[in-house]
């Protein structure tokens, strides 16, 4: 057997010879586990790379107006210019969704590539990082990324009427 010293070891004696040197106590009080302090980062940079922009989340408001208009005025017969809104605005909300879906996998790669043993994908990162590509969580906001994040839902909730009262409308 080898009596070479591992990477670790050589370490741990580097850094005791240096605070022997320096005169500093042997014990210092441990600092966060690694584990602890990597999850609380790793989790911070997802959030970073994954949030959407500016630009994407006005795509996103102006999808949600336009499908909003197109349920509201829609009748039997509705005019080409109602369905054209409706279909303006569904391929809006699709590209923010598939741009939400390129940020998330795009974070997750370079948080793997940067840090291998970061995370493992487990339920509860799942439900943690759930809503970060879809613009409801992510870095601390500023006042503009919290009206934003309202005004969005509110014309969920918009979206969501017009749809029940065009679903209870007579064809």
């Amino acid at each position: 057997m080898s009596k070479r010293k591992t990477r670790s070891q050589r370490h741990r004696a580097a850094v005791a010879r240096a605070r022997a040197e320096a005169g500093t106590p042997e014990r210092v009080e441990p600092a966060p586990s690694k584990r602890a302090r990597g999850a609380v980062d790793v989790m911070a940079g997802y959030r970073e790379l994954a949030s959407p922009g500016l630009i994407v989340r006005f795509v996103l408001i102006g999808g949600l107006v336009l499908l909003s208009i197109s349920q509201g005025l829609t009748s039997k017969n509705p005019p080409a210019a109602v369905q054209a809104a409706g279909v303006l605005g569904g391929l809006c909300v699709l590209f923010f969704v598939g741009t939400g879906m390129v940020r998330h996998y795009r974070a997750l790669y370079r948080i793997r590539r940067d840090q291998p043993g970061a995370w493992q994908p487990t339920m509860s990162f799942a439900f943690a990082s759930l809503a970060v590509p879809l613009g409801f969580s992510g870095p601390a906001a500023s006042p503009r990324d919290r009206t934003l994040r309202r005004v969005t839902f509110v014309l969920v909730l918009i979206y969501l009427a017009t749809a029940l009262i065009a679903l209870s409308r007579p064809h």
